[in-house]
């Protein structure tokens, strides 16, 4: 990956509104606990800036885990995006 930072505000001002997403959030669990490592529910949003896909998160992150149908939905907002940042190269998805 080619860059990564951790002021939002400086990218977008949508991405205020996602750490004050977070915050409504923090200590939930709607889909269970994974681990004692788990430290539940996060918010993150998905966005092109030119020719650059970005994806923002309400705080630092480590790691995150999903349902099936939760990848799915970010593969799709993944090459959606993509597609607004210009993909170059001929798109084939294998399942």
């Amino acid at each position: 990956m080619s860059h990564h930072g951790q002021n939002l505000e400086e990218l977008s001002p949508i991405f205020k509104e996602l750490r004050e997403h977070f915050e409504k959030i923090k200590g939930e669990y709607p889909d269970g606990k994974l681990s004692d490592a788990d430290e539940g529910a996060l918010s993150f949003a998905v966005s092109s800036m030119g020719e650059k896909v970005v994806i923002a998160f309400g705080e630092p992150t480590a790691w995150l885990g999903m349902t099936g149908d939760q990848a799915a939905e970010l593969a799709i907002l993944l090459i959606r995006h993509a597609r607004e940042a210009g993909i170059t190269k001929p798109l084939t998805i294998p399942l």
